[in-house]
């Protein structure tokens, strides 16, 4: 298992410092969102490559997932969602990350509910298309399955996440604290182990998607870390903590879970 942290575009430190704190605290994989205003220009990329490049970390990128809908029914929105998935595809490409992670959209509460299956439909057709992209440039695209809200977000059940991973032939990342809104978090464990290929860690109250650090909600993390160990989880294990000193020490507390749970090499 890689411990990991992902770097939140709110964190206002530089690319520097956040890699240099990601080396002093001992992890081995961070997680970046490819549209950080830190990262938007050519330029910012280039460099932000060439600092890595002292580096051995794994390195994930997280497609934008606000104003993105690839299960839109708008065709002018879907088409617009496509192209953004397509350039995170070129971003990761240039930073060779190791994988890319990307939601899968949502369904308006307010639409006829026989139309969901139509936005599921579209949602797995872009997925397909985005997959092959991915494929061609030698980038591993995955799915993450979404939290509790109002019934509006695609894969949030896992039946859905199921589906689409089948139909779109892509693995996930999965969410252990989007799990924990749905009130079944082990069950998503249990069915979705042979698929997941990346886990999001990050602490809420069981209802609501808060990215709170750990201990400050009712994330069952020890119990998650023994079921890895049982299903022989070795991917990288990252940490989605919206506060950078609460990310700092969830570090240190998700490493001394891992040693009680016997997880660590």
């Amino acid at each position: 298992m890689r411990l990991g942290v992902a770097f939140s575009p709110s964190f206002s430190a530089s690319w520097r410092m956040l890699v240099e704190l990601a080396n002093k605290v001992g992890v081995t994989a961070i997680e970046v969102r490819a549209d950080d205003p830190k990262l938007i220009r050519k330029s910012m990329l280039m460099r932000f490559k060439d600092l890595l490049s002292s580096y051995d970390f794994i390195l994930g990128v997280h497609a934008p997932y606000a104003d993105v809908n690839l299960a839109s029914l708008n065709p002018f929105i879907s088409s617009s969602a496509r192209r953004v998935l397509s350039w995170c595809i070129r971003v990761s490409d240039y930073l060779e990350a190791d994988y890319l992670v990307s939601h899968m959209g949502m369904f308006p509460p307010d639409y006829p509910r026989r139309l969901r299956r139509k936005a599921l439909d579209n949602l797995i057709r872009a997925l397909r298309t985005m997959a092959q992209r991915a494929n061609d440039s030698n980038v591993d695209l995955l799915v993450e399955n979404s939290p509790k809200d109002d019934g509006s977000n695609i894969g949030s059940t896992i039946e859905e996440i199921r589906h689409v991973s089948l139909r779109s032939e892509l693995n996930v990342a999965l969410d252990l604290g989007h799990a924990n809104t749905m009130g079944s978090l082990l069950d998503y464990v249990n069915e979705l182990h042979d698929i997941m290929k990346v886990i999001h860690i990050h602490d809420n109250d069981g209802e609501r998607d808060l990215h709170l650090p750990l201990g400050r909600g009712n994330l069952m993390v020890l119990s998650c870390l023994r079921l890895l160990k049982k299903f022989r989880y070795e991917g990288p294990l990252i940490l989605q903590v919206r506060d950078l000193q609460g990310l700092i020490r969830s570090v240190r507390q998700l490493r001394n879970l891992i040693m009680r749970s016997s997880i660590m090499k």
